[in-house]
């Protein structure tokens, strides 16, 4: 089977308290952490398809344009199933279920 890149586009909606007169930069900032955590759990908690507006092919940068596209074989193996084929560890170490340490790095 053909491997090939697609682009999911999503849009997460949340509710937050703010002062009423702020500026959007100044309300973005205040509610930042909140935000964050918020649109963290709605990914983790499987919201994604309740919230799902297209998938689409990426013609821009089909599969095999960037590296991380193809994960060597020293990768643990929910590495070579995670669909956030992310470089940065920390960021992997958050989303993976499995709670691997493994640094793309080694």
């Amino acid at each position: 089977m053909a491997k090939v890149a697609k682009l999911v586009y999503i849009t997460l909606v949340t509710r937050v308290i703010v002062e009423d007169n702020l500026p959007q930069y100044e309300m973005l900032e205040s509610v930042h952490d909140e935000l964050k955590t918020k649109f963290s759990m709605k990914i983790l908690n499987g919201e994604i398809s309740e919230n799902l507006e297209k998938i689409t092919l990426d013609k821009v940068c089909p599969y095999g344009t960037f590296d991380s596209d193809i994960l060597p074989d020293n990768f643990p193996a929910c590495c070579q199933k995670c669909v956030n084929r992310v470089d940065d560890p920390q960021i992997c170490v958050f989303f993976c279920k499995e709670g691997s340490r493994f640094t793309p790095a080694q």
